[in-house]
């Protein structure tokens, strides 16, 4: 894949895609959508093919802020890079002068995921996810549109199962929801949601649930339970950059439950943003 297919247009999105895709859900009654519009609407809140085919590299920098909810304490501030081209992303925080939490990064390199160490041997709850849950940052769905190498851009390449499931209230809001299924197998259940009227993408959500185990006797079986992870983004205050729409607040929330639960939140709200720009051989590397 070239740089300029990025974000391209989906006119032809219809006949190339994987055929059979039912069209479900109601949005007033009126208009029925099935994938191929949902995804076309979609790159078009974006910005015009012209401005998508144009980018060959994005660079977002800004503010992060660690917020636990459950297993943890204290509020920390530092800094936020994404980095992406086609191929290649990184997703970085850095809060310098915690020696317990020091950077979260996880980029990825022609299909390889790499998640730096907190200290040897040892990932953050969010990185080990990611690290053996690769799908999200394989298919270019972690950042959502934030990513060069966007899922939604890359459905013909990349093959996914699509579903359309309507419109669903989703804390209080209307969302077009997308089942999105990659070819290559996962353990995850995976979801995107639509403004109703802008069709900007403003969620997502990676679910999976690991049955209880067996114990050795009746008594240690009846003591185990259920284990439940879920991954949510979401995107917010969209904002023209270079002729495309894009989320300047991003929002990560990492959900364990079960034997033990862990609720963590990062913020990252995005101040710069440069396109097509030399990058440093190096910056995708966050190994030790």
């Amino acid at each position: 894949m070239t740089a300029k297919t990025l974000f391209r247009g989906c006119a032809c999105m219809a006949i190339l895609l994987v055929c059979g895709l039912a069209v479900t859900g109601n949005l007033t009654g009126k208009e029925k959508l099935n994938p191929e519009q949902l995804i076309e609407k979609h790159l078009a809140s974006i910005g015009s093919p012209q401005a998508r085919a144009a980018v060959e590299s994005i660079a977002a920098a800004g503010e992060a802020q660690v917020v636990p909810r459950v297993g943890g304490a204290g509020r920390i501030g530092g800094t936020a890079q994404i980095v992406s081209t086609p191929g290649k992303m990184l997703l970085a925080m850095v809060f310098a002068g915690q020696a317990d939490y020091p950077h979260e990064k996880i980029s990825m390199v022609d299909g390889k995921v790499n998640v730096a160490n907190l200290r040897p041997g040892v990932r953050s709850p969010l990185g080990e996810f990611l690290y053996v849950q690769e799908r999200p940052v394989q298919e270019g769905l972690l950042a959502g549109a934030l990513c060069a190498d966007w899922a939604l851009a890359n459905v013909v390449e990349q093959r996914p199962k699509l579903k359309y499931r309507g419109v669903k209230k989703i804390e209080g809001t209307r969302l077009h929801q997308l089942d999105y299924r990659p070819r290559k197998r996962t353990d995850l259940t995976i979801r995107l949601f639509f403004d109703e009227t802008t069709y900007r993408h403003v969620r997502s959500e990676y679910r999976m649930r690991i049955a209880a185990a067996m114990g050795a006797t009746p008594e240690e079986s009846a003591q185990q339970q259920e284990q439940r992870f879920t991954l949510v983004e979401e995107f917010s205050d969209f904002r023209e950059e270079n002729g495309l729409t894009l989320p300047h607040n991003y929002k990560i929330s990492y959900t364990t439950e079960g034997q033990r639960t862990f609720m963590v939140d990062w913020i990252l709200t995005l101040q710069q943003f440069a396109f097509n720009q030399p990058l440093a051989a190096d910056i995708f590397d966050v190994t030790d």
